[in-house]
């Protein structure tokens, strides 16, 4: 601080650097926070605002250098700010509904930096962003700031129909600030909206519970991610915890030869990503290049970054190897921090969607109120014209010869003594051919609108809460959801190939392009595996140690999948030797089926199929517990299932006669039925499945497979089949195209090992 002594020189007083670090960095901050974090109403940062401002009255495309002259005349930030800012704001695999239409090379998901340049692009506001922000909305309601040269003014924020800082999310990382907001698909948010407005329609206060929300504020994102852990988010969420982190994996193809990354989780840039697995391949003496042969960019119209792996390895271990480099799976925390009152402030969903809400109401208060206002002057006027219109001219002459606007006012007025002071105004300041040709009965229809407009409009004060239902509904009815996130919980089943690993797949089509994923060594065995939603605890086998798994991935290494039920003390395994002479009981899950024994997971209390054909109700006591998987007592039992299962399809063949695929209803009343087993031959046990099960999938033993080309079967509308007679048993010779039922065996056009047995064809 600068000091005059009294000798009249000048003198500094020594600054506490503590004290003035604090204070720069706190001007720092606050700049950071008014410029970069995104306000918790439009969810926009200063840039984008006026991108979408600015280019609002766009009628058509115009060109980019022209577009970025007019917002810059508001930005301070330079031409490449904003090109990039309106750039991004077009990309669908950046915004989901894209906020500016733009027409030409916009970038790919690969290179969002490689977009044309300017002169060769146009853009304006796309119809999203116009129903969104500007629509039905009076512009009047927003509050309004001079731009930076005071030529102009701009809105301080937007009030979008929808909160559209749910939909946008952000990232900002300030010196000491950070904003790390998820995205929300735009339907999920339209539905949480609607939840709100009928709460308020019904309580009038507060907030929805959260379970009443959790499921629309679920992370999503506008490319294809994994997010494994849906259900701790919905427990976290249901309990108003929505700082819970994000368990988020990229996509990629494997294949036995490759693997190809289609997306890196949301948030990570995938040139980055790739350029640095390049520069770690040109070290000579890097671990990496034990394990993969080349690393390479394909032109297509979705990524196509492959990588070869060396000959022998597995690509499963392959790809474990590599999520770190290749930033495949991601701890997505988030930090929902935004821009309120000119502050920075942290708010969950729930809360923002809350303050959103309460300043949506004022807003179309206030569009209401200058509706009102209009319409009652539109009234007044019809009404004072249609009293001087029998005298139109005189009128007229009056307005036309007075000599202040005042003076025609009170002429008006001692004239016409129904006019009202004013209507007397409104009539002295209309344009005079307001007057000229007005038809009465067309007069008198406009004011009778008008009369009913202003009824609708003092009844809508009433049911604001309705209107933005309305609008939520509407908009979600119009712009379909762009959600491309799956979850893991989703997986209906999975491919186990060989006891390399296994790839979870979540329908048909999705489980067919698996098996048909090329570069595969043929010696491996591919088969199909559907979870039972009965069974929700999944181990996975891996390295002879049974592993439970808290979040699935898409691909797991590993030597087997195993499901259990909820309950860890139901955790029994029925042993049974392969060659059906002896069985046993461990009071745990196995982690791996030893050489010559089959395990199968049971309740205490069980059904047993006997070599026989009978099956018994059996309890553990009744069979030698073990420790571990060795010999048990003697015993005919074949198979086990436990007895929660009820009105099942038990699916088997033999080796006896290697064709025929034998499919028993049983367990659909109290009375144990007994299987007409052939006693020759091996039993091989397909699996048990419900009989309303949709579709099921089958993989055919390969000793039953000898005269087949037949490696895969889907059972789809089983229930139909069962449904048509009382018969409880049916033979399908799988060597013939038509049944002796009448069903066609269909083979799949791609995967040629694939059949396709539609029972309610």
């Amino acid at each position: 601080m600068e000091q005059n002594n009294h000798e009249g020189f000048v003198t500094f007083s020594e600054k506490d650097a503590s004290s003035e670090i604090k204070s720069n960095l706190l001007s720092f901050g606050e700049d950071v926070i008014q410029t970069k974090f995104t306000s918790y109403l439009d969810g926009c940062k200063h840039i984008i605002r006026r991108i979408i401002w600015f280019t609002k009255d766009f009628g058509e495309v115009k060109g980019f250098i022209k577009l970025m002259g007019e917002i810059g005349e508001a930005h301070t930030g330079g031409d490449s700010s904003i090109y990039g800012a309106v750039i991004r704001l077009g990309q669908p695999f950046a915004q989901g509904h894209p906020i500016i239409t733009i027409e030409g090379n916009f970038g790919t998901y690969y290179d969002p930096d490689g977009a044309a340049a300017p002169r060769y692009l146009q853009a304006k506001l796309s119809d999203f962003a116009k129903d969104i922000f500007f629509n039905g909305i009076n512009l009047r309601t927003l509050p309004m700031i001079p731009t930076k040269d005071f030529s102009n003014e701009e809105p301080k924020y937007l009030i979008p129909k929808i909160p559209m800082a749910l939909v946008m999310g952000n990232t900002t990382v300030g010196f000491g600030f950070k904003s790390h907001i998820p995205m929300i698909d735009f339907t999920d948010v339209c539905d949480a909206v609607m939840t709100f407005s009928q709460h308020y329609q019904n309580k009038g206060v507060g907030i929805p519970s959260h379970r009443s929300l959790d499921k629309y504020l679920l992370p999503s994102f506008p490319i294809k991610n994994l997010i494994k852990n849906r259900k701790e988010l919905l427990r976290a969420y249901a309990n108003g915890q929505y700082d819970c982190p994000v368990l988020l994996d990229g996509w990629v193809d494997l294949s036995g030869n490759q693997i190809i990354v289609r997306t890196v989780p949301y948030g990570v840039d995938l040139s980055t990503v790739t350029n640095n697995l390049r520069e770690l391949m040109k070290d000579k003496k890097h671990w990496i290049l034990d394990y993969i042969d080349s690393a390479n960019q394909y032109s297509s119209d979705e990524t196509e970054f492959t990588i070869t792996i060396k000959r022998g390895k597995n690509p499963f271990e392959v790809l474990d190897k590599l999520r770190p480099i290749l930033r495949y799976s991601l701890r997505w925390t988030p930090l929902y921090n935004y821009l309120k009152d000119d502050r920075a402030v942290s708010l969950d969903p729930a809360s923002l969607i809350y303050f959103w809400y309460q300043e949506r109401l004022i807003s179309i208060a206030g569009g209401l109120k200058y509706r009102q206002s209009k319409l009652i002057y539109d009234k007044l006027k019809l009404e004072a014209i249609l009293t001087v219109l029998e005298h139109g001219d005189e009128a007229i002459e009056i307005i036309k010869n007075a000599d202040t606007t005042e003076d025609a006012i009170n002429k008006l007025h001692a004239r016409f003594t129904k006019l009202t002071w004013k209507q007397a105004e409104i009539l002295a300041n209309v344009s005079l051919s307001q007057f000229a040709k007005k038809n009465k009965s067309i007069l008198e229809s406009e004011l009778e609108q008008t009369d009913s407009d202003l009824e609708a409009t003092v009844t809508d004060f009433s049911r604001k809460d309705e209107i933005i239902f309305n609008d939520a509904q509407y908009l979600k009815k119009k712009y379909r959801s762009t959600k491309k996130s799956l979850y893991s919980d989703d997986f209906i089943g999975y491919v186990q190939f060989g006891n390399l690993g296994v790839i979870n797949f979540f329908d048909k089509e999705d489980m067919k392009e698996i098996l048909a994923t090329k570069g595969w060594n043929s010696s491996i065995e591919k088969s199909i595996h559907l979870y039972d939603p009965r069974l929700p605890n999944r181990f996975i086998v891996k390295s002879n140690r049974l592993i439970q798994l808290e979040s699935m991935a898409r691909e797991i290494t590993c030597d087997d999948l195993i499901c259990f039920a909820a309950n860890t003390s139901n955790e029994i395994t029925l042993v049974v030797s392969k060659d059906e002479t002896t069985a046993a009981v461990i009071e745990k899950a196995v982690n791996i089926s030893p050489e010559g024994f089959n395990l199968y997971p049971i309740s205490r209390q069980f059904y047993a199929l006997h070599r026989r054909g009978n099956i018994t109700k059996e309890d553990i006591c009744n069979l030698s517990v073990r420790k571990s998987v060795t010999h048990g007592a003697r015993s005919d039992i074949i198979f086990g299932m436990p007895d929660t299962m009820h009105d099942v399809v038990l699916f088997y063949m033999n080796t006896s006669n290697p064709n025929i695929l034998r499919m028993d209803r049983i367990l659909d009343t109290d009375t144990l039925p007994h299987l007409k087993l052939v006693p020759t031959g091996k039993i091989k046990i397909l699996g048990v499945y419900p009989v309303k099960t949709n579709e099921i999938f089958l993989n055919i033993p390969a000793d039953c497979r000898k005269l087949l080309t037949m490696e895969h079967l889907i059972v789809t509308k089983m229930h139909e089949l069962f449904k048509q007679s009382d018969q409880k048993y049916y033979e399908i010779n799988l060597g013939k195209s038509v049944t002796d039922f009448g069903v066609k065996l269909k083979r799949d056009n791609e995967v040629r090992t694939l059949y396709e047995l539609n029972c309610g064809a």
